[in-house]
């Protein structure tokens, strides 16, 4: 007995009247593919893609590694620009 159309990605769980005194709950899997599909019966969190997940967890170790962490703030070329004007 579905109220509105289902338009989510995801395990649904819908109610089917197949009698008037038969009432049967029937999971329903909504996916792009079936690969997506098993990651979402597996209970996978598949609201970002595998392969953005990995991109950001490679950008943040190069961060890591550009940025040294104990660097400072050089304050003397803000301190001359200002004495210059």
């Amino acid at each position: 007995m579905l109220d509105a159309p289902i338009k989510t990605i995801g395990k649904h769980n819908i109610a089917i009247a197949v009698h008037p005194e038969v009432e049967v709950a029937v999971s329903v899997t909504v996916a792009r593919s079936a690969d997506e599909a098993e990651r979402i019966n597996r209970g996978e969190d598949i609201s970002t893609r595998k392969e953005d997940q990995d991109a950001a967890a490679e950008a943040l170790a190069a961060a890591g590694e550009f940025f040294d962490p104990e660097a400072r703030h050089d304050e003397e070329p803000q301190e001359a620009a200002a004495s210059e004007k």
